[in-house]
C-alpha cells in the first residue's frame, strides 16, 4: 500500500473504529482476497470490536497496492457506505480536491441518500475517486451486478487506469451547479404535468439492475495535440452522476485511436449486455471536422464507426434496446458569435479543436439508413464544422450541462427533453462573444426514461 492511502487510514483510524461492525465485513475480505481465514482469525482473537478493528486497520496497510481499493468496495457492499464516503472525504482533503460528499453522507443513518440498488461501476467505487498516474489504457475492471452473475466486462489491456478528479467546485450560469453527490433526483420533480414514466408500450422498459452500462472514454494528455485540461472534471462528474441513478460506469482515459476501436468492439460483444436494458457510450476527446474522434496518438475514430458496432446488425443483444452516444469534441474549427442578446458570460474557455485538420470526408451522423441505428440518439455537443468549447477550471460547457439536466430530471422526463433543456442551458453560455449549440440526432421509437419512478 502506498504512503497516501496508509496517511488516509490514519486520518480515518477513529471514524472506522467508531462505526465499522467488523463481523458484517469478514467475509468479502476474504472474498477479495485482503486477507486470509488464518489472517482474519488473529484480528478476531482480539477481545473487544474496537481492538479489532484497529487490528484491520493495521495489518491492512501491508496487504499490498490493492488493499485500499478492496476495502472501500467491500464497505460499499456490505452496506458501510457512510464509512466508506468518510474515508474518501479524507482522501480528497490530503490530495486537495473538493469533498465529494456530503457531512450528512458520512453520518451512520446516510443509507437512503445513496442508491437502493448495491450498484457499482464497472471495477472498484474508488475507481470514482481515487486517482493513479499511468501513461495509456486502463486498469483490470470488471462490471458488478448485484442481480445476476455473468461474464464481466473487461476491456483493459493490462496497464493501470487512469481515473482524474476534479480540484475545485463548478460553477456555470453565474451560480454553482447544485453538488451531484449529495442531491437526490427525487427533489427535483418540477413538472407535475408531465406523467413520466408508465412502463406502457411506447416507452423503453427500463427496470433491469443496473439500469444500463456506460462506458466512458475520456482522453487528456495527447502526445502531439494540446492537452485537454478540464477534461478531469467532466468524467468524475459523469461517473458519478450515471452511478447515482442507478448504472454500471467505466471510464477509461488517455487511449490511443486503435485502442478505442478495440474497447468498443469488446464492449458490443458483451455477453452482459441481454441482462441490461441500454447502453451509454461517452468519448470525450479532441475532434476534427467531419465528425472525427481523436485518439491520443493522433489516430481518428468516426462517429459512425461508433454506432455501427452497436446497430441491430453488429450487436443484436441490444436489439430494440435504448443506446445513448454522448460527443463531446469539437466538428470543426468555426466558432459561433451568435447573434445580439442576453447570455451568461463564462471564464476563459479553449477549443476541443486541433489546429492541424486531416483530410477526412462522409456525412457520419447519416452514413446509415435510420432502421440499422433504430433505437439511438447521438448526442453531439456542438453543430457540424464548429467548435466545442471547454473550461479548464470547470470542465466543458456541454457536460456540466448534461450532468446538471441528467441529475436533476432522470426520473421524471424523457432523454430529449432533458436535450432540449441542455441545449438551453449551453445556448446561453458565451465567453468573449463565442457560443455554442449542442445537437442530437433521434432514431428511438419511444420515450426513454434513463431512471424512470416506477408507478404504484
Amino acid at each position: 500500500m502506498d504512503e497516501v492511502h496508509k496517511e488516509i487510514l490514519r486520518k480515518s483510524r477513529v471514524k472506522i473504529v467508531e462505526d465499522l461492525m467488523i463481523v458484517e465485513i469478514l467475509d468479502k475480505l476474504q472474498e477479495k482476497g485482503i486477507f486470509t481465514t488464518m489472517m482474519l482469525e488473529y484480528i478476531m482473537a482480539e477481545k473487544a470490536r474496537p481492538d479489532q478493528v484497529r487490528k484491520l486497520i493495521d495489518d491492512l496497510q501491508r496487504r499490498g497496492p490493492d488493499a485500499y481499493d478492496k476495502f472501500i468496495l467491500c464497505l460499499r457492499e456490505c452496506g458501510h457506505n457512510h464509512v466508506a464516503n468518510y474515508i474518501l472525504n479524507v482522501e480528497a482533503e490530503i490530495r486537495g480536491w473538493p469533498l465529494p460528499y456530503s457531512r450528512t453522507m458520512t453520518s451512520r443513518n446516510s443509507g437512503s441518500e445513496l442508491p437502493s440498488q448495491t450498484l457499482h461501476p464497472m471495477g472498484s467505487i474508488p475507481s470514482l475517486l481515487h486517482a493513479q498516474e499511468t501513461g495509456h489504457g486502463d486498469a483490470d475492471q470488471n462490471m458488478a451486478d448485484t442481480r445476476v452473475e455473468v461474464e464481466s466486462m473487461d476491456v483493459s489491456d493490462g496497464s493501470d487506469q487512469n481515473i482524474m478528479v476534479p480540484v475545485q467546485d463548478t460553477e456555470m450560469e453565474g451560480g454553482e451547479v447544485p453538488n451531484i453527490y449529495a442531491q437526490s433526483t427525487s427533489q427535483h420533480i418540477t413538472d407535475p404535468s408531465n406523467k413520466g414514466y408508465t412502463g406502457g408500450q411506447d416507452q423503453y422498459n427500463m427496470e433491469s439492475n443496473p439500469r444500463g452500462l456506460v462506458l466512458i472514454i475520456n482522453n487528456r494528455q495527447f502526445e502531439k495535440q494540446e492537452h485537454r485540461l478540464g477534461t478531469e472534471y467532466d468524467g468524475i462528474m459523469l461517473q458519478d452522476m450515471f452511478f447515482h441513478i442507478g448504472f454500471a460506469v467505466q471510464q477509461i482515459c488517455d487511449v490511443t485511436a486503435s485502442e478505442m476501436k478495440r474497447k468498443l468492439k469488446e464492449l458490443a460483444k458483451l455477453p452482459r449486455l441481454q441482462y441490461v436494458d441500454s447502453l451509454v457510450v461517452v468519448i470525450l476527446s479532441h475532434g476534427l471536422k467531419d465528425d472525427a474522434i481523436c485518439g491520443v496518438d493522433g489516430g481518428v475514430v468516426k462517429y459512425d464507426e461508433v454506432t455501427e458496432l452497436f446497430d441491430s446488425k453488429n450487436c443484436p443483444l441490444l436489439h430494440y434496446k435504448p443506446k445513448l452516444f454522448i460527443f463531446n469534441a469539437c466538428r470543426g474549427d468555426k466558432e459561433d458569435t451568435g447573434s445580439q442578446g442576453s447570455s451568461t458570460q463564462t471564464d476563459r474557455v479553449y477549443p476541443d479543436v486541433d489546429a492541424i485538420q486531416p483530410s477526412l470526408t462522409g456525412n457520419a451522423l447519416q452514413s446509415q439508413p435510420i432502421p440499422t441505428l433504430q433505437d439511438m440518439v447521438i448526442a453531439a455537443s456542438t453543430l457540424p464544422g464548429h467548435v466545442s468549447w471547454r473550461d479548464n477550471n470547470k470542465g466543458s460547457w456541454f457536460i456540466q450541462a448534461v450532468v446538471d439536466v441528467f441529475q436533476k430530471f432522470s426520473t421524471t422526463h424523457h432523454i430529449l427533453d432533458m436535450l432540449v433543456r441542455v441545449n438551453r442551458m449551453v445556448a446561453q453560455n458565451v465567453h468573449e462573444d463565442k457560443v455554442q449549440l449542442p445537437q442530437s440526432i433521434n432514431m428511438l421509437t419511444k420515450d426513454w426514461f434513463l431512471n424512470p419512478m416506477q408507478c404504484t
